[in-house]
């Protein structure tokens, strides 16, 4: 704490420079504490070491630990793979499938088996398929591939456009291949309604450096094992259901895209259901399907990694587990545009499914959230970086376990983080900024059952309207930075457990701590200690109708409060106090236990108890150097008469000489159902 600890021998309740710092007084006139400076008509403190004033002149922390200062924000280093773009990282993967067409006739890499070969200047009629006399056209091909008394058969494009009319490839094969050139080279142009059908039960199937244009559903898989789709492209595909798409039909099927990239389609890109396996990598889908641009239905494991997304519509990415649950990871991916959610995993059936995401970027500039997890059973999220205007960065409902780690979430609307029940919440080392209504949320349903907690661990989060928002359930809160906030650093409601510990509060512009209707257990205790919390406006730390259980404010620096409004009861007043202890609307007092506190240099006053019961103890705080050095008694008194409403107040300590150590105290004794107890033999001095 930059100022001098000195205790104030004393029996009056502060010591009071008769100044009025923030009512408009010139700045001569004011007295700062020592170690404050006057700034603006107002006393302020050097910033938290680390910290720094920003534009606004408020105290900004620094980035986490392993995050660097990009664009306004702050991000961890992009993953291998990837390159960053300002905040985002995005996959380098802009060689695509071959650079460029080499000049050969044939590509027969990955073929197997007996082959079959066709070029654009082949013929049906003249030709057999062999490499001296190539067939035509695809339907003659595969014809001819049916025939071979082969387990394994291969059809090898050369150059030339293709017109293909619906296709339906049947063969009882142990596998097959469809092998071009390159996409640019060998053309597969569909019709208007086409689709080239695999109905292959049992067989494995490459689809391979060959480029799909129109039609209806490019690859249509009615039946095989296992299909691959490597170094192809697919474009201005309508009308069907996907580009590729497919529903297993027993759950042991596998897929794999890769290379690919999709665009202009009026459908998504891949739409898949029921597979036991997809994968989909290094691959590129620009597309304005309003459905979006990958859809998953029930895979049982689901990996896209290394992909980028652009468009708009409902989502880029859905995952839906509906059915039997399952794992989709997704890992190294980029997605930009303009989606309701760019991500999106539902799992409404209550079976075993989990979400991974890691080093995911997402930047959608409206929509209701960049990534929408509702229902899923474990929700994963690790550096992932979420930017643009939608009114959650990361929403979570409904998850049993959620996991935040190594992430930003900066300047996406309402609400950097956004969780609702029923499971533990967590969120490690991430940076959040620019919220318009909190950074990070965590509320539940009045019907919500069992103690559902929030860990915010060695995290940063900053520029937001307000920093940490919870109702019900448990917060824990360690080491975090929580700064440059418009309003409240931390509002905790309706909790019943709550654990806020060495944390470091600066210029949040309302309470730095304001807990509000505590509803835990009478044992309950609330820590909230070996905080600092400096430059708030009104209270550094409030507490308000806490019920039954004990708050333990213990070993915290609470200094530099300036003034500001609060409302409590229903009536507003200007207060600038260092920890307040309030009776709220529900005239539930609080019990409280104030020790080894250094507080000082608040405009008001050090510590304001009103509204706690006979179990509450003051003692052993340091009152330091210019608590009420902008404000007189009389200002108490006469500009907030109605803003408290005491029962009982008391204060306790083991001799009567600790009376004069509570420098900077007011205990109020307004009427109530009992008078005030003072315990160790001082009197008040304001009564």
């Amino acid at each position: 704490m930059p100022i001098e600890k000195k205790y104030v021998v004393a029996a009056a309740i502060m010591a009071i420079a008769c100044c009025t710092a923030c009512s408009g007084s010139s700045d001569s006139a004011v007295d700062c504490p020592e170690g404050a400076a006057l700034q603006g008509g107002i006393c302020l403190y050097d910033c938290p070491e680390g910290w720094a004033r920003n534009a606004e002149n408020r105290c900004a922390p620094p980035c986490p630990s392993g995050f660097s200062a990009v664009d306004g924000a702050c991000a961890r280093p992009c993953p291998s793979g990837t390159f960053a773009s300002g905040v985002l990282c995005i996959p380098d993967i802009a060689g695509l499938g071959p650079a460029e067409c080499t000049d050969v006739t044939y590509d027969e890499s990955g073929a197997t088996g007996e082959a079959v070969y066709v070029n654009g200047d082949g013929s049906d009629l003249l030709g057999d398929g062999s490499l001296d006399l190539p067939l035509g056209s695809l339907g003659q091909a595969l014809e001819n591939a049916a025939a071979l008394d082969a387990p394994d058969v291969s059809v090898i494009f050369g150059p030339g456009e293709y017109q293909i009319d619906v296709t339906e490839i049947t063969m009882d094969k142990s596998s097959l291949r469809l092998l071009g050139v390159c996409p640019s080279d060998t053309r597969f142009v569909l019709a208007p309604g086409a689709h080239i059908g695999l109905n292959t039960p049992g067989a494995e199937v490459e689809i391979a450096r060959i480029g799909f244009t129109g039609g209806a559903i490019p690859i249509y898989i009615e039946s095989a094992a296992d299909v691959s789709v490597r170094d192809a492209t697919f474009e201005g595909w309508d009308g069907g259901l996907a580009a590729i798409y497919w529903n297993g039909s027993d759950g042991s099927e596998t897929l794999v895209v890769e290379n690919a990239a999709f665009s202009g389609g009026s459908s998504p890109g891949v739409s898949i259901g029921g597979l036991a396996q997809a994968d989909v990598v290094t691959s590129m889908f620009s597309s304005d399907a309003n459905e979006g641009a990958l859809i998953s239905y029930d895979v049982a494991d689901l990996r896209v990694s290394y992909s980028t997304f652009e468009g708009s519509g409902q989502t880029a990415v859905s995952v839906d587990f509906t059915g039997t649950g399952g794992t989709a990871r997704l890992e190294n991916c980029s997605l930009e545009g303009d989606w309701n959610d760019a991500v999106r995993a539902v799992d409404s059936s209550g079976s075993s499914s989990a979400l991974e995401l890691s080093g995911v970027s997402v930047n959608s500039s409206s929509g209701s959230a960049g990534i929408r997890i509702n229902d899923c059973l474990e929700a994963s999220l690790s550096d992932v970086r979420v930017t643009g205007g939608s009114q959650i960065g990361i929403a979570a409902y409904g998850t049993d376990s959620f996991s935040v780690e190594g992430s930003t979430v900066a300047g996406t609307g309402e609400y950097g983080i956004w969780t609702r029940e029923p499971g533990a919440a967590e969120i490690l080392g991430s940076y959040v900024s620019g919220a318009t209504a909190a950074g990070v949320v965590r509320e539940l349903s009045p019907t919500a059952e069992g103690v559902m907690s929030l860990l915010l661990d060695g995290s940063v989060v900053t520029g937001c309207q307000r920093g940490i928002d919870v109702e019900q359930g448990a917060l824990i809160a360690t080491g975090n930075a929580i700064g440059a906030n418009a309003s409240v650093g931390i509002k905790v409601r309706l909790a019943t457990g709550i654990s806020i510990t060495g944390n470091v509060l600066a210029s949040n512009y309302s309470t730095g701590i304001d807990l509000v209707s505590l509803a835990g257990a009478a044992d309950a205790v609330y820590a909230i200690e070996n905080n600092t919390v400096m430059e708030s406006a009104g209270l550094g730390l409030s507490a308000r109708s806490c019920g039954d259980g004990t708050i333990s404010i213990l070993g915290n620096d609470i200094y530099g409060t300036l003034a500001g409004d609060v409302t409590n009861a229903g009536q507003a007043g200007e207060l600038g106090d260092g920890i307040g202890i309030l009776t709220g609307t529900d005239g539930v007092p609080s019990k409280a236990r104030i020790t080894g506190n250094a507080v000082g240099g608040n405009i008001r006053l050090g510590i304001i108890v009103d509204g706690v019961g006979t179990e509450a103890e003051v003692s052993e705080n340091d009152f330091l150097d210019g608590n009420g050095y902008g404000r007189s008694l009389d200002d108490l008194v006469d500009s907030t008469p109605d803003l408290l409403h005491q029962d009982q107040a008391a204060v306790s300590g083991a001799d009567a000489s600790v009376a004069q150590e509570v420098f900077g105290v007011y205990v109020s004794d307004d009427p109530g159902a009992a008078p005030p107890v003072f315990h160790g033999g001082g009197e008040p001095t304001h009564n």
